[in-house]
């Protein structure tokens, strides 16, 4: 039978034609050859396409008629064709085509969709509601406006940045919640293909080493370590203690602890009490908690305890089960903003009071909790009479380049437990803070305590670059 050239045949068919039963035809098709119609009992029609493919018969459906049109089935056939001669199997083609579509399709969702399927299915997983409403909420507030809109597979390095941007440098904490919580979620889209996974996750750390570091540039003056931290005055210092120890709560012990032994939040919060030695008065920071990087000779930290500091950890009831000495309501470690929000706390009680509360003689700005180092050195050179590479020893500076450092072995500790003693005795009023103190005879009385003899002290007061001592004087 003469094969089909034209939609005019396939038009007029019926099932009941004597003269083309339902079966299969061959179609005419310039450029190919295995197009083929089938024509059903029911009157349904579909075009079939067959080839061979190492060495086995095999089909290919090419969809029904008139849906697909003579013309189309055609060119179809011709595409098909083209892959069998050139050695592929067509169908396998077309279904690998048929998932790179749905693939594609996947793809084509924005950020704020994906993350909000991504919230509802590991809602459970959450410790608490008030952790999933926290998420939410960073996400709403901080991503969403940024990068909500755009597709999941299209979000860039530089998308991250534009969203961060606003709050970097005023926010830190939370720019880096945001970053964590978006990180999780395009981590997720990669595993599951929603992202491609050569494209990588926009949020990783080395993505964005040289923005932060142009961004910390311009920190100077702001809260954090590459800027002058705000402090409390020295003069004020023990009327600031006061009022502080009438705080209550973890968070104020901690800062109270914090201020008394000058060591860092980080410190403080980590600080357990495997560490803590109350019999020999000494707080041992682990290497790993402590940051004196540049010291060849690097050694574990050790913080002598003053009365007042120790009365601090007696008072505290121990956790069963629990190791921090300063623990969140959740037995986890307290954040940086709840020891920060005891400050802020205290210094707006002072301005609702009609006060300047305590601010930066320098910026002016409200002092913060890492600024009581500051407090303290201020405190060490012009009132306490402390011997500098002492007073650095207090703050876990290292003092000098890195030869200085390979011969410098001594830690001061001795002297470093006097020196905190008489801090505290200052910051809780023990000590006057009349500023008319003679700094040569208290640098005579801090050379005397270190155990130098009378001439060694006349020795080093009498050099080329200081004025004559008599002996009578020391």
């Amino acid at each position: 039978m003469a094969a089909i050239d034209s939609d005019l045949v396939l038009k007029r068919w019926k099932p009941t034609d004597p003269a083309r039963p339902p079966g299969r035809y061959a179609v005419k098709c310039e450029g190919a050859r295995g197009l083929y119609v089938r024509l059903f009992d029911t009157g349904a029609i579909t075009w079939v396409f067959r080839y061979a493919h190492l060495d086995k018969q095999r089909q290919m459906a090419l969809g029904p008629y008139p849906a697909v049109s003579l013309a189309s089935a055609r060119d179809m056939a011709r595409e098909a064709y083209a892959h069998v001669k050139a050695g592929r199997d067509p169908a396998a083609v077309k279904a690998a085509a048929s998932e790179a579509d749905k693939a594609d399709a996947a793809r084509q969702v924005t950020f704020e969709t994906y993350a909000t399927a991504y919230m509802a299915d590991r809602r459970e997983t959450f410790k608490s509601p008030k952790q999933g409403k926290l998420w939410e909420a960073t996400l709403r507030d901080h991503a969403f406006p940024h990068i909500g809109s755009k597709l999941v597979n299209e979000i860039t390095e530089q998308d991250i940045q534009a969203m961060l941007a606003p709050i970097y440098n005023t926010k830190r904490e939370t720019a880096v919640r945001v970053l964590q919580r978006v990180g999780d979620i395009m981590g997720a889209a990669i595993d599951d293909g929603t992202r491609d996974k050569d494209r990588q996750n926009p949020t990783r750390r080395d993505a964005h080493a040289h923005w932060r570091k142009q961004r910390n540039r311009t920190r100077k003056g702001t809260a954090g370590r590459r800027g002058k931290q705000p402090a409390v005055p020295v003069a004020d210092v023990a009327e600031w203690f006061a009022v502080l120890r009438g705080k209550q709560g973890m968070g104020a012990r901690a800062l109270e602890f914090l201020a008394l032994t000058g060591t860092r939040s980080g410190e403080v919060r980590a600080a357990t009490w495997q560490d803590i030695d109350l019999q020999q008065r000494v707080w041992t920071v682990p290497v790993e908690n402590s940051k004196m990087s540049l010291d060849p000779n690097r050694q574990p930290h050790r913080v002598p305890l003053s009365d007042a500091a120790v009365q601090i950890l007696e008072s505290i009831d121990r956790r069963e089960g629990v190791d921090l000495v300063f623990p969140a309501p959740r037995d986890g470690a307290l954040s940086d903003m709840t020891i920060s929000k005891v400050m802020r706390d205290m210094q707006a009680a002072e301005i609702k009071a009609g006060r300047a509360g305590w601010l930066d003689v320098a910026t002016d700005r409200p002092a913060v909790p890492h600024g009581l180092r500051a407090t303290f050195r201020t405190w060490a050179a012009e009132r306490g009479g402390v011997q500098h590479e002492v007073a650095e020893a207090v703050l876990a500076h290292a003092v000098g380049g890195t030869v200085s450092l390979a011969y410098q072995r001594g830690n001061y500790f001795e002297q470093r437990i006097q020196v905190m003693q008489k801090w505290a005795d200052y910051l809780t009023g023990k000590q006057s803070s009349d500023t008319n103190t003679d700094p040569l005879a208290t640098a005579i009385a801090t050379l005397r305590e270190t155990g130098l003899s009378i001439e060694e002290i006349v020795a080093r007061l009498n050099g080329d670059n200081v004025v004559r001592l008599s002996r009578d004087a020391a």
